[in-house]
């Protein structure tokens, strides 16, 4: 518990800088890059205010702040870093094995970040061909056996518990409930941060780069809508949180902008 405990919170702390860094490549302004890296320390005292008291129950502060010892802190870390590596403004061959190595190690610590792991593929191919994606491809191949060695140790062994696995652990039935009986992201929390998020849209100027963070927000969220468990476990939401905080500073930069463009006009100086 020890060790595990120790790893946990290091992921936390790493995953600052690397909000910072997402937000500041994907938005160009290094200043937002630290309001996101500011939104992202501040999330667990901050959902409270957002989703009520609520937001605390079932030890989502422990998950939040890794003292529960899951993996989505670790989880967090990794794929933000990839995202944080594809997204440089000098896209190198090393930075995008590494972006590639950093998602390949996401998906096996949580398979669904193969999801991320694929969008950033796309994006990658679609940006400079086989240039840049021969060197992601190649990092993002490297846990593969792992993952395959892996997988079938894990959750495939729950499936024929019934205490363990849902019987009907994926079933579209299960959209409305994951958002409404969820203890944080409900229809009342969506109101209060999409607002934000949708305006700092239009500060991520790059094609591209809006393209991962808009993937990387909305890929979980879709996914893990269909799922039994989600309202109860918000925390499978957690790696979206990132992306969510770079749209709310590049918001922020957007309004700044809009504020100072309908200012006063200042009068010439006398000579």
């Amino acid at each position: 518990w020890d060790f595990g405990l120790a790893l946990s919170l290091v992921c936390v702390a790493l995953t600052v800088p690397a909000v910072a860094y997402l937000g500041r490549n994907a938005t160009g302004r290094r200043s937002l890059g630290l309001a996101a890296a500011l939104f992202w320390t501040v999330w667990p005292f901050l959902v409270g205010l957002i989703a009520g008291h609520g937001a605390w129950t079932n030890g989502q502060w422990d998950v939040d702040v890794g003292l529960h010892l899951y993996d989505e802190p670790l989880s967090t870390l990794l794929v933000t870093s990839g995202a944080a590596l594809a997204l440089s403004p000098r896209p190198t061959p090393m930075r995008l094995g590494l972006a590639g190595c950093a998602l390949s190690v996401a998906t096996s610590v949580k398979v669904s970040n193969v999801l991320l792991a694929g969008a950033v593929a796309a994006v990658v191919f679609l940006r400079g061909r086989a240039r840049e994606a021969l060197p992601y491809l190649a990092g993002a191949l490297a846990f593969a056996p792992v993952v395959l060695a892996y997988w079938p140790l894990s959750y495939p062994k729950l499936y024929g518990d019934p205490t363990a696995w849902p019987r009907d652990a994926f079933d579209p039935s299960h959209v409305v409930s994951s958002w409404t009986h969820s203890s944080i992201f409900t229809p009342h929390t969506l109101a209060i941060v999409a607002p934000l998020a949708a305006v700092g849209v239009l500060g991520v100027r790059r094609p591209w780069a809006l393209a991962i963070v808009l993937a990387f927000l909305l890929a979980n969220p879709v996914f893990y809508s269909f799922y039994a468990n989600t309202a109860e476990h918000p925390r499978f939401l957690y790696a979206s949180l990132p992306e969510l905080h770079v749209l709310w500073a590049a918001g922020l930069g957007v309004l700044a902008s809009l504020a100072t463009f309908a200012g006063p006009a200042t009068t010439p100086a006398r000579r």
